[in-house]
């Protein structure tokens, strides 16, 4: 399931390891952009910790999202695939950690030397990693380094992209570069100013080269960069505004494609930060919080501003990345994502700027990226070890704090709870038992566990949350640890889950909410990667994640069936 690879180089030692991946769940069958019966084009959307994917339907009710892949503390820096979508690179922000994720979901970590990496494009077979040291790593498919150039500037380096064999780097400073892959069998450069120290690497030698750049100030700082219908189009956010170049470095007016002055190379607009193309069309986000504008610009066309809001009207929505999936049978259409971190919605827009729909998704969004993923992907079975409760708080909306922070006591409980972001059940509903009289056989007047185990109770909380939150009225929560000699004298199955922490058990108020709850279970969580244990009673759910035992269920004899409680049992 997971690749393990390791080599290693005279310059650079690349190492490929296993790294926790997550499966998700079933696809939206409805989703219209789909190549094949195997793959779905899907768009990837990272946080700080997650990539999640969303599955557009390409209709006003906009599809499924699910969980694909977790960095854990390493912190998800940017996204990127190659020219087919077939493979995903996600960044961290630890220094030079990089993971190429393939359609199947299977993953190869690569550990660099160049810093952590800010940007990637893809171009000729290879992905061009931007680092924080100004350094541009290539990288073929299967994460062999090919060679690197290094910017000795002393800039700070935004973006990278690539078209018509050229790549361009944007900086805060102004300068933005031009330049060719080093591995290139012709690298002449009309109008270079200047070179660029590189490395090439080989089988068996490390070959020091120089690579003709050109240099070009274009007075504000350069902040992204996308390239489309034979243009570079960089955004300047402090200024809003782009600016042009064909593929030489040339300045020219993004209509006529004409060569233009310094004086008149940039082209007005409402706000410019993130950038991307598709279909003849650039889109360009702003990142001014206090707006939620994109701004459509086409060749030979007038520019187009569509005003995003919320469901109550408001705009300010902090768009953080946008991105274009094309239709695999029809590249000249396609839908465009939207990321939104104020309000955690990713939007689809069509190319003529129409908003389909929007969804919610992981919190504070960063990046986003189309991807093309096998079906199979999505289901593949899981072992307790793929996740960690740790990141099931993450993936549930919580902050995943540690519990040593805190006193172990009931009140030290309750403020962990507190920090993790549980809201409806409190440390002494969780810790008391259902039955004092046995507990105190036990020497026990509260079940508080040991610090580690606090993770899977915050974890079930969480969850329980949800539930709690849907049906809109009190849950009680019960037997979330019971101790050995406790849950003996309750008449408990010796291998309970609930002996080691790792389920609760929740009773609803009637059997109708109980079947809501249920339905939720089934259409969110039972295919993820949570491993859930379900126990259903006529009002009792028992609650059960990551069970050393397995994903399972089983009823209760005071089951009953009813609507809306799902196909999943």
């Amino acid at each position: 399931m997971i690749n393990i690879i390791k080599m290693t180089f005279v310059a650079f030692a690349v190492v490929m390891s296993s790294i926790t991946a997550q499966e998700c769940c079933g696809v939206a069958e409805d989703f219209s952009i789909v190549a094949d019966e195997n793959l779905v084009d899907v768009f990837a959307i990272g946080n700080t910790n997650d990539i999640n994917v969303h599955v557009p339907s390409m209709a006003n009710e906009v599809g499924e999202h699910k969980a694909l892949f977790m960095t854990g503390t390493n912190r998800t820096q940017v996204l990127g695939t190659n020219d087919r979508n077939s493979l995903l690179v996600v960044a961290e922000t630890q220094l030079g950690h990089v993971n190429l994720v393939n359609s199947s979901g299977n993953i190869q970590h690569i550990v660099t030397s160049v810093g952590s990496i800010k940007a990637v494009t893809y171009g000729k077979g290879l992905f061009a990693l931007l680092s924080s040291e100004n350094e541009i790593l290539f990288v073929n498919e299967s994460g062999l380094s090919k060679a690197r150039v290094v910017i000795s500037d002393k800039v700070q380096t935004n973006d990278i992209s690539f078209g018509n064999g050229m790549f361009v780097v944007t900086s805060s400073d102004g300068y933005v570069y031009f330049f060719k892959n080093p591995n290139a069998d012709d690298l002449t450069l009309p109008n270079h100013n200047g070179y660029l120290p590189s490395l090439i690497y080989t089988q068996d030698q490390v070959t020091n080269a120089s690579v003709p750049v050109r240099k070009v100030f274009t007075k504000f700082a350069a902040k992204q960069v996308a390239f489309g219908d034979g243009v570079f189009v960089i955004t300047h956010s402090q200024d809003n505004c782009v600016s042009v170049f064909d593929h030489h470095g040339v300045a020219v007016d993004f209509h006529t494609r004409e060569k233009v002055s310094e004086d008149n190379m940039h082209l007005e607009h409402k706000f410019a930060a993130s950038i991307t193309y598709g279909a003849g069309t650039f889109v360009v986000a702003g990142s001014d919080f206090s707006q939620s504008s994109v701004t459509i610009l086409r060749k030979g066309k007038a520019i187009q501003h569509v005003e995003l809001v919320d469901a109550q009207g408001n705009i300010g929505l902090g768009i953080s990345a946008v991105s274009f999936l094309p239709q695999q049978k029809n590249a000249d259409q396609g839908i465009f994502a939207i990321a939104a971190s104020a309000n955690n919605r990713i939007y689809f827009m069509t190319l003529g700027g129409k908003i389909l729909g929007s969804q919610e998704t992981i919190d504070s969004p960063t990046s986003v990226t189309a991807f093309r993923a096998h079906k199979h992907a999505f289901n593949m079975a899981n072992t307790t070890t793929a996740n960690t409760f740790e990141n099931v708080i993450r993936q549930l909306g919580g902050s995943a704090v540690k519990s040593t922070m805190f006193p172990k006591t009931i009140a030290g409980f309750q403020m962990y709870l507190d920090a993790v972001g549980v809201r409806y059940f409190s440390a002494r509903e969780m810790t008391t038992p259902n039955h004092p009289d046995k507990a105190k056989q036990c020497g026990f007047d509260h079940f508080l566990p040991p610090h580690e185990d606090w993770a899977k109770g915050a974890a079930l909380a969480l969850l329980a949350d949800k539930l709690r939150a849907l049906v809109n009225e009190p849950v009680k929560m019960r037997n979330w640890w019971r101790p050995s000699c406790y849950n003996s004298k309750v008449g408990g199955a010796a291998g309970s889950d609930h002996v080691q922490a790792f389920a609760v058990d929740l009773d609803f108020r009637s059997a109708q909410s109980r079947a809501k709850a249920q339905g939720y279970l089934c259409k969110n969580y039972w295919s993820s990667d949570l491993q859930l244990s379900i126990g259903l009673g006529g009002v009792t759910i028992h609650l059960g994640i990551l069970s050393p035992k397995g994903k399972r269920s089983w009823k209760y004899s005071s089951y009953t069936k009813l609507p809306n409680s799902g196909n999943c049992w």
